[in-house]
C-alpha cells in the first residue's frame, strides 16, 4: 500500500462532525475485530502517514514510527487497541474529513479485510454514518475480484425522527429543524 494522493479528494467538502467521528469510532471499536485487520498497525498507519516525519510523544525515540513500534508491536499493553482514534498526531477526532476519508478506505482494503461479506457489512455501516454529513464509499476499482473503494461526496441525509405531532406544537420546531437541515 502507498500513501493516498489527496488531491483525489475534494477539500470543499462539508465537515463531518464531531458526533459521526465519534460514532464512526464506537462501530470500529465494537465491530468485532481489529481495525487493522489482516496487517499489522504500522502497515495501515504507514499507508496514510509518513511516521518517520511525526515527531514521537516518548523522549526515547525520534519520531512517531519509534512509539508505534514500542507500544503496539513491543508492549502492545501499552495501548489501547484503538490509540489511533485518539492520538492528536493522526487528526483522525478533528483533523481534516480526507484524513478520515482516506482511513476508512484502508481498513476496508481487501489486503485488510478479505472477507468481501464482512467489508461489504463494514462499508454499508460506514455509509450509513457517513451520509447525513454527505459522503459514501463506492466500490470504483477492483482487486482480486474484491472491491476497492473510494470516498464519493453525495446529498447530506439523515435519519428522519417520526415525531406525531398530536397537540405538542413544541415538537414543530425539531421537524422544521430537520427539513432545514435537509434542504441545506
Amino acid at each position: 500500500m502507498t500513501q493516498l494522493d489527496a488531491s483525489l479528494m475534494p477539500h470543499d467538502a462539508p465537515k463531518i462532525t464531531a458526533v459521526t467521528r465519534r460514532d464512526i469510532f464506537d462501530y470500529l471499536r465494537g465491530a468485532g475485530g481489529s481495525w487493522w485487520g489482516r496487517l499489522d498497525e504500522v502497515s495501515i498507519v504507514e499507508a496514510l502517514y509518513d511516521l518517520d516525519g511525526l515527531p514521537s510523544n516518548d523522549t526515547r525515540f525520534p519520531t512517531a514510527r519509534g512509539d508505534v513500534l514500542q507500544h503496539r508491536v513491543n508492549n502492545p499493553e501499552d495501548w489501547y487497541d484503538d490509540w489511533i482514534f485518539e492520538d492528536s498526531r493522526f487528526q483522525l477526532a478533528h483533523g481534516s474529513d480526507t484524513l478520515l476519508l482516506a482511513f476508512l478506505v484502508q481498513v476496508v482494503r481487501p489486503e485488510v479485510l478479505s472477507d468481501v461479506d464482512q467489508a461489504s457489512r463494514h462499508v454499508d455501516e460506514l455509509n450509513r454514518l457517513l451520509a447525513p454529513d454527505g459522503w459514501t464509499l463506492r466500490a470504483y476499482e477492483f482487486l482480486s475480484g474484491r472491491p476497492i473503494y473510494t470516498p464519493v461526496r453525495t446529498q447530506a441525509t439523515g435519519p428522519l425522527i417520526s415525531l406525531p405531532l398530536n397537540d405538542d406544537a413544541s415538537k414543530l420546531d425539531l421537524i422544521l429543524g430537520q427539513v432545514y437541515s435537509l434542504l441545506d
